[in-house]
């Protein structure tokens, strides 16, 4: 059996992902190149550790600008962690409804206010 990445011959433990064979320390993030040793996932059928996934492939939140990892909102073309969707005036989380008013989050009270000033 060869190894995908060195093409030597697997004599030991094998590494069996992404339909191909490994040697364990071939098997390695497409860019970090660390050795992946538990989860991983594959793009374009390279293997990536989740860090970097999340980091090349992964949304990031529009108000925090870090990658959102589970559970995400996405409103007005942008993506949020749930907790950082909030109102553009009183920053009150808005995750349960909004509406948008140039292009910004606005819970009821404030988008009321800012259209009688508008």
């Amino acid at each position: 059996m060869q190894c995908s990445m060195c093409h030597g011959v697997i004599d030991g433990r094998v590494v069996d992902a992404i339909q191909q064979k490994w040697h364990p320390q071939c098997f390695i993030c497409d860019f970090c190149r660390a050795p992946i040793v538990s989860q991983y996932s594959t793009k374009y059928g390279r293997p990536y550790c989740v860090p970097c996934e999340r980091r090349l492939y992964g949304n990031y939140c529009e108000a925090c600008h870090q990658p959102i990892a589970g559970q995400q909102i996405s409103a007005i073309g942008r993506f949020y962690h749930p907790n950082h969707l909030v109102c553009f005036v009183c920053k009150v989380p808005v995750q349960n409804g909004f509406v948008e008013h140039n292009g910004k989050p606005f819970c009821s009270t404030c988008a009321h206010n800012a259209g009688k000033s508008s």
